[in-house]
Parts: structure tokens; C-alpha cells; sequence
């Protein structure tokens, strides 16, 4: 870190600017933020940085280091005049409800202490920090709010029951393609869920689970941008959420910031509270086991299951793991893909070159684990004009099968829902697990 410091500032003395924007709108104290360098925030907002400006998903430092956990990078946006009542714009989110997924008391305390509004609700839901907080499961910083003079706990209720009413009990939320120009599909729910055994994982917590869905969508070489591939963040965090999940997205980070993100998902105290864990990465592949981040550095598979390791993560010790892998794993198109007429395949998904040295992939040793690969070894993943076929097929599936079915079934439900459009290309399954493992969709506020 203190490397890092030093070459800031000695670019800051040289002429960098400190309100450099990355073509995806992050900015230097973004990084700063996500990383928890009070030291680095300090000398940025010395050379003029601006502390409330926004990345292109709307959040400011401040929501970043309060999503990461950042009590000391929090503290020093604060001090150099961070609003701690700004909100995102498309959800109304401000840094105290981001606060609550971050899991520190201390973040909490200072956005409190700064003025954050505690009674603060979202767009859409009118869901409040302590709406969020109760969602996590984290009673440390519900408490922290409640006690506050100018808490108002009734709030919640008509969250919640709102909430409780948009959703049915075994039809879900009625398709829509209001949000994001996607078809929401129905959630089914099961009347009850399955319960643990010595055959079956237990995932009966609430929530069910932490999703962490990692997307890159633009890169630093305009050309490798996934056109189309927000829709599959959207598809997927709504897929999960629905199904009782708490979803955290990062989109368009380079490596270090990966690893970083990476690191905060798993260290979150929340992350133990759950029974389950689902990580979606979402890129360009190299080859078998290799994606690229912004900056076109390669991460390998293995490199992101070392993070939930039993030793790495013990968290997550004899708990189910699901990986979500959307990347091209070669260059070949599977003998006999005929892809359906009516749609428009993004040709940047078939036609981008793979030219980027091969990083083997160390040796698998995480336990609890079932992958889904886009496709298989040595061969494309394709996506149309409605984002990737693997993404639309795991939503289709997820959806309407995962009340009864378990996810090694699933994935093969995920092929036959491809198989019709592309006559030939399948998904593959690598899974560690010694039980059978079942989603359990739930209604996140409403039991």
C-alpha cells in the first residue's frame, strides 16, 4: 500500500489528473475507496479530486467504501466532505443501506455521526437501511440504527408488506420487461423447502444465500467491450434476489480490484450467517480455465476459488458453493450449432481474438463445489441480442425448477433449454459436492 501511495502521489506531482476517468466512469478515489486507502483519499482530495462524483453505476466513493466495509477509506471521505446523503439515482440507495451489506459497525457509527439519514428509503421498495440490515441478518447494525434518536422502525413495515404482496407464493412476480428491457420470469416457490439430511446441505437460512456477481461488460481496449452483457447482470441479479438471495455487483474491475472484491465477499461477517454461496463471473475467456479483467489481465478459475478455500474461508467450511463461469473457453463452434434464425448474434463474442499468453490453472482443492462452465473445453460461449444463452437458460431454469430440483439436476435442465436454439452446444459441470444441494427459493421479507 505504501508503494501505491507513493506512486499516486509522485503521478499527482507530475500532472496526473485526480479526476481521471476510466472509460467505464471510475475514478481514482473509487479504487481508493474499494481498497480502504485513507492515506490515498487524502492525498487525491489534497489534488483536487471530487469526493461525490459519481462511476456509471451511480455510486459515489462514499456508497463504495460503505458496500466494502471501509471504515477508515469512510471516515477520510468524510472528513474531506463526502455527502453521506447522496443517493444512486436509478434505486435511491445511499451509503448507510450500502452500509448494511458491508457488515462494519464502525461504517455505520461514522455515516450516522456525519448525518446520514437513518429513515432514508429506496425508489421503488421504500425500503430503509434497517430494511437492509434485516435482509442481512445483521443484528449488530440494526441495533446500532434502532438506537438512534431519529430511527423510525415503523418504516419497515409497509416495506415489507408491500414486498409480500408483489410477490405470490408460487407465482412469483408477473413477467416484465419494464426494468432493463429483459422478460422477468417467475419465480416458482416450493411449499416447503427441503431440509437438511445426511444426504442433502442445509440452505434453509434467511437469506438463503450471498450471491456475488462479478461483470465485465467494457474494457480498456474499446474493441473486447461484451455488448449486450448488462442484460445478464440484470437477468441475474433479479433471478436471485427474487429467489431469497442478497446480490452484490461489481462491473468492470481490473485484476487488483477483482481480488479485492473477492477478498470482501468472503471476509464479510455476513457471508457466515448464510448457508450458501453463489459467485458469477461474467467475461472474456482465453482459454479453459482463463477470463480477462478490464485491463486485459488474466485471472484464472483457480485463482478465484482459492479465495473460499476451508482455510481461506472458514465461513463457508462444509457449505455448499456454486460458480457460475460465463466466459469462451476456445475458439471452436461446437460441431452442428445452428443458431436460431430469429436472433442477432453479437459477433464480437465469436469473432474477438484470443491472443493473450495462457496462466495454467493451479490445482482445485476447494471442497463443497459445483461449477457450471458456459460451454465446454475448447469452445465458444455465445450470447444473442438478449444477452448470453447461458445466462437466459439459467435463468429459465433456475426459475421455474430450482423449488424441486437440486443444482447438479438443474445444470442439465440448463443444456436442454439451449440445446433447442444452438442443436449441439452444451454446458459443462465440474462438481466436488457430497450432498445434494437445493436452492430453496424464498420469499426474502415476507416469512
Amino acid at each position: 500500500m505504501k508503494r501505491q501511495e507513493e506512486a499516486t502521489r509522485q503521478a499527482l506531482m507530475a500532472g496526473a489528473d485526480a479526476n481521471l476517468s476510466s472509460p467505464t466512469g471510475s475514478r481514482p478515489l473509487h479504487a481508493a475507496a474499494l481498497r480502504g486507502s485513507a492515506s490515498i483519499i487524502t492525498t487525491l482530495v489534497e489534488h483536487r479530486a471530487k469526493v461525490d462524483q459519481v462511476d456509471s453505476e451511480g455510486y459515489t466513493p462514499l456508497m463504495v467504501a460503505a458496500l466494502s466495509g471501509r471504515v477508515d477509506a469512510v471516515r477520510a471521505l468524510l472528513a474531506s466532505g463526502a455527502d453521506p446523503r447522496l443517493t444512486r439515482l436509478d434505486t435511491g440507495e445511499t451509503a448507510l443501506h450500502m452500509a448494511m451489506n458491508g457488515g462494519s459497525p464502525g461504517v455505520v457509527r461514522a455515516l450516522l455521526e456525519a448525518g446520514a439519514d437513518v429513515n432514508a428509503q429506496t425508489t421503488e421498495e421504500k425500503f430503509t437501511p434497517l430494511d437492509f440490515a434485516h435482509q442481512f441478518d445483521a443484528k449488530d447494525l440494526a441495533k446500532i440504527l434502532e438506537d438512534n434518536p431519529h430511527c423510525n422502525p415503523d418504516r419497515r413495515q409497509p416495506a415489507a408488506a408491500k414486498l409480500t404482496q408483489e410477490r405470490g407464493h408460487e407465482t412469483g412476480m408477473a413477467p416484465d420487461t419494464a426494468d432493463g428491457g429483459f422478460a422477468k420470469v417467475p419465480v416458482t416457490f416450493p411449499e416447503k423447502p427441503v431440509p437438511p439430511s445426511e444426504s442433502v446441505y442445509k440452505a434453509l437460512s434467511k437469506p438463503r444465500g450471498r450471491v456475488l456477481l462479478l461483470n465485465y461488460e467494457e474494457f480498456y481496449i474499446e474493441e473486447d467491450d461484451r455488448n449486450g452483457a448488462a442484460k445478464d447482470r440484470q437477468m441475474l441479479k433479479y433471478l436471485f434476489e427474487e429467489m431469497g438471495y442478497l446480490v452484490t455487483v461489481w462491473v468492470n474491475l481490473d485484476k487488483e480490484d477483482t481480488k479485492l472484491a473477492l477478498k470482501s465477499f468472503r471476509n464479510s461477517k455476513e457471508l457466515g450467517k448464510v448457508d450458501c454461496a453463489v459467485v458469477c463471473v461474467l467475461s472474456h475467456g482465453t482459454n479453459t480455465d482463463t477470463f480477462i479483467t478490464y485491463y486485459g489481465e488474466e485471472m484464472t478459475v483457480g485463482e478465484v476459488y482459492d479465495f473460499f478455500t476451508d482455510e481461506q474461508c472458514p465461513s463457508l467450511r462444509g457449505k455448499p458453493k456454486l460458480f457460475l463461469f460465463n466466459f469462451c473457453r476456445g475458439k471452436c463452434i461446437e460441431t452442428g450449432c445452428a443458431l436460431d434464425q430469429e436472433k442477432s448474434v453479437d459477433q464480437d463474442a465469436i469473432e474477438i481474438e484470443q491472443k493473450r499468453t495462457v496462466v495454467p490453472n493451479k490445482k482445485d482443492v476447494l471442497k463443497d463445489r459445483i461449477s457450471l462452465f458456459a460451454s465446454v473445453e475448447g469452445v465458444r460461449a455465445l450470447r444473442d441480442t438478449n444477452g448470453t444463452l447461458f445466462v437466459q437458460a439459467i435463468v429459465r431454469a433456475f426459475a421455474s425448477l430450482a423449488h424441486s430440483l437440486d443444482v447438479e439436476e438443474l445444470a442439465k435442465k440448463v443444456n436442454e433449454h439451449i440445446i433447442p436454439r444452438l442443436q449441439g452446444t452444451t454446458t459443462e459441470t465440474h462438481s466436488v459436492l457430497r450432498k445434494r444441494f437445493f436452492l430453496n427459493p424464498t420469499q426474502l421479507l415476507s416469512q
